[in-house]
């Protein structure tokens, strides 16, 4: 918890994000007022749940219960999880794609719904269904060095590093939400014995590259663009849909910088938001060109998986 109690002392002096939207300002806000070395141990079945990024539901709905009563939401919960997860394997089947099955994990303690053999959590089956679906593309790229952004506590990093387990992987989240990163990513390691994680939010401190797997915010990385040469893969799930012209922008010169070979990414396509932008088009007017884009809509609705590779 050392490192966690080193952020909070820091985090004070965190200067404001320049490419943040409402969105993410307002949550960060919220994490700063109320995370703490006690409450991430339960972060995902308390007051940081709702803030922690990266939850399906009903993870994110826990105080719903009471409003329509616990026994029902329950089961009414249990009926969604179960119909997901059998929707999400016809759409494998027909990809041919495997649906891989991976069974959830106790770390930040999540409410799992259980009925005789099924115990499952939303986030957990999302997840899975993102590996399902990245797996050849992975393994097309064969990556020796992956960088995620914006991929919220870490579950689909945890599930990519159980399948790959010698591959070097950099995590780059939003300030207060890439403590819960660290937190879940930690104790993944320590369950599955993987070199420990680091965590790098101050701009003045060296960034090692002796630890298989880092944490970074994303106001580190802002400062220190040149940190992962040679990266085979960068990952991308339901953010690069948020974010402006400006962030996409950047991630672009850190693309290219970093000679990134492939990108793989799970979003929309066209603005909803004020302040978003459609990536897509400014991934092919620099030269980073899709080479596969499967239609998601029947699970996802507006969504695709784009792959491309970089060009520049």
């Amino acid at each position: 918890m050392e490192k966690i109690k080193e952020f909070i002392k820091y985090s004070n002096k965190l200067e404001p994000d320049k490419y943040a939207n409402e969105v993410h300002i307002h949550s960060e806000s919220i994490l700063k007022k109320i995370v703490n070395e006690k409450n991430i141990i339960n972060f995902r079945n308390n007051d940081l749940t709702y803030y922690s990024g990266s939850l399906s539901h009903p993870d994110q709905f826990i105080g719903h219960w009471f409003s329509r009563g616990i026994i029902r939401n329950y089961l009414t919960s249990i009926r969604y999880l179960y119909l997901k997860k059998k929707k999400i394997k016809k759409f494998l089947s027909k990809q041919k794609l495997k649906f891989f099955d991976i069974k959830e994990n106790r770390i930040g303690n999540p409410i799992l719904y259980k009925f005789f053999l099924f115990s499952e959590t939303g986030t957990n089956i999302s997840n899975c269904f993102y590996f399902s679906l990245f797996k050849k593309y992975i393994d097309q790229a064969k990556p020796k060095k992956i960088v995620e952004v914006g991929g919220g506590f870490g579950k689909l990093a945890s599930i990519i590093l159980k399948n790959y387990p010698k591959v070097n992987y950099n995590f780059i989240e939003l300030p207060y939400t890439s403590l819960t990163s660290y937190y879940y990513l930690k104790e993944f390691s320590k369950l599955n014995n993987l070199d420990n994680v680091s965590f790098f939010f101050n701009p003045e401190e060296k960034f090692d590259i002796q630890k298989q797997i880092s944490v970074l915010t994303n106001l580190y990385v802002h400062k220190n663009e040149n940190l992962f040469p040679n990266t085979d893969l960068l990952i991308n799930t339901e953010s690069f849909m948020h974010m402006s012209q400006n962030e996409i922008l950047f991630y672009i010169d850190l693309i290219k910088k970093n000679k990134i070979k492939f990108i793989l990414t799970l979003n929309r396509l066209d603005r909803k938001r004020k302040g978003e932008t459609e990536f897509d088009k400014l991934f092919t007017n620099e030269n980073i060109k899709l080479i596969d884009k499967i239609d998601l809509s029947f699970v996802l609705e507006d969504m695709y998986l784009t792959f491309y590779e970089n060009f520049s």
